[in-house]
């Protein structure tokens, strides 16, 4: 008797550019998974938008590029059986706040 296959994994709901992800799947009766990825709704190349790789045990992962993403893992059992599960995050900029102060004091004027 074959099991259907079973996926699943959460992402955060948002993170920052280049800041490492953990994807942690919660599988059984699987033997492969296809990882698919979009960008603001238009499916894209996985390699251009990430660095890293998802495996069918997951992995970690940095996105290259401020977006909301849809990550979707098609789980597949030995009789070819398929289940998706999908998760969105959205990536936000790094902010860098620079603070430079001036060597002669401001006047005030009245």
């Amino acid at each position: 008797m074959f099991l259907p296959p079973k996926y699943s994994f959460e992402l955060p709901p948002t993170a920052y550019v280049d800041e490492e992800i953990e994807i942690v799947p919660m599988s059984s009766n699987v033997k492969s998974v296809k990882w698919e990825i979009s960008k603001d709704g238009i499916p894209i190349d996985f390699l251009s938008a990430i660095d890293g790789e998802l495996k069918v045990n997951g992995g970690t992962i940095k996105i290259k590029s401020v977006g909301s993403y849809t990550f979707t893992a098609i789980a597949v059992n030995s009789r070819g059986k398929e289940i998706k599960h999908e998760q969105n995050i959205d990536i936000y900029p790094i902010v860098l706040l620079s603070l430079n102060y001036l060597k002669q004091p401001i006047q005030i004027l009245q």
